[in-house]
């Protein structure tokens, strides 16, 4: 049984599906040309968050460097805002955000979008629950990208910051980096998953991963 009462969540893919409807392709063709220069190794078949690391690993002064993560940020920031119109809600999302109280649960949010992503989603579908609920974000920083998941910094500044034990903390989302993250923290971990995909990609990190599909199993699993 899940009895932690703190509940991290992550954003894209485990509260809403930011870019099911939505191409990465011009941000990832963006994020070559601006990196090709410096033959970094990003290319057009890695993942946009790639390009975070590469720069932050890479030989570059610290100047461009800097320069290279704001831009990348700043387009995905663009890319996300975007998306934010055509994406698609995970199932019971907000009725488990107003019976998370009656479970004896306090939500947080840790996430590799950007801040101002999460602001505009709750803006134009739930204005003020952030406050109402007391929720605490944190998101994606430009010139801090190794706080980024699989790091576990996240998860352990909302926590500090909180007053929160890993020992009373679940961690929920939908990417093995997500998993990472948890394990290198120390808390629980459950995965969103609802396509079979990203069913198969847990339990190819751990087998006895729990998982669950939406909303309402994730009660059922808090409850059981």
């Amino acid at each position: 049984m899940y009895n932690e009462p703190n509940i991290i969540l992550d954003f894209d893919g485990t509260i809403f599906k930011l870019f099911e409807n939505h191409s990465l392709d011009r941000l990832i063709k963006r994020l070559y040309n601006l990196t090709n220069v410096y033959n970094i190794g990003f290319t057009e078949q890695n993942d946009a968050f790639d390009a975070f690391a590469l720069i932050r690993n890479s030989d570059l002064s610290d100047d461009i460097k800097r320069d290279l993560l704001v831009k990348a940020h700043m387009w995905a920031t663009e890319e996300e805002l975007e998306a934010l119109k055509t994406g698609v809600l995970v199932d019971g999302f907000f009725e488990f955000l107003k019976t998370a109280p009656a479970l004896g649960k306090k939500i947080a949010i840790a996430t590799n979008n950007s801040p101002e992503c999460i602001e505009r989603f709750f803006e134009s579908l739930a204005p003020n629950i952030i406050t109402e609920y007391n929720i605490p974000v944190i998101g994606r920083e430009a010139l801090h990208t190794e706080r980024m998941k699989p790091s576990p910094y996240m998860l352990r500044h909302l926590c500090e910051t909180n007053g929160w034990d890993a020992a009373d903390t679940l961690y929920i989302g939908d990417h093995p980096r997500d998993w990472e993250c948890a394990v290198s923290f120390g808390c629980r971990f459950i995965g969103m998953a609802s396509a079979k995909e990203k069913r198969d990609r847990f339990l190819a990190c751990d087998a006895s991963m729990k998982l669950v599909s939406d909303y309402r199993e994730l009660v059922s699993l808090l409850l059981n």
